[in-house]
């Protein structure tokens, strides 16, 4: 297997929502996303006490974050870079170890897209500007 082609390292923005811990909360937040016009890209939640930490991308930060503010929602924007490897088993695992030698922390990560025998994902992390930078020299 040969090396890694990281296609991308785009800055994209990651929305991290807090809601209460009832069986509607997701479906509330998706479904203002939608009646706005708004697709999600990435999604993955986690509960944390009697919250749901929800992070999404989307494909309208600004409406979004309108949206957001309009449904009086509890959350914080953060960058994350989306970034394109080839769709096959250790891609990921490349990815990640290259950031870990490079002392770089993932906070999070998740998978935007899969097609044409590519997979599109997203990741947050300490250091941003060390981790694009990281990206940038490995697509040298």
């Amino acid at each position: 297997m040969g090396p890694t082609e990281v296609l991308g390292g785009v800055a994209v923005k990651q929305f991290d929502i807090q809601l209460s811990k009832k069986p509607s909360a997701i479906a509330g937040i998706a479904e203002a996303l939608a009646q706005n016009g708004v697709s999600i890209r990435g999604i993955s939640s986690e509960t944390t006490g009697n919250n749901i930490v929800v992070k999404i991308i989307t494909d309208d930060e600004a409406t979004t974050r309108g949206t957001l503010v309009k449904k009086k929602a509890t959350f914080s924007e953060r960058e994350a870079l989306s970034v394109v490897i080839h769709d096959r088993p250790g891609e990921i695992a490349k990815l990640t170890r290259r950031l870990a030698r490079r002392m770089v922390l993932i906070q999070s990560i998740y998978m935007l897209s899969r097609e044409g025998g590519m997979t599109e994902v997203a990741f947050t992390a300490d250091d941003m500007e060390k981790a694009q930078a990281v990206l940038k020299a490995w697509k040298g």
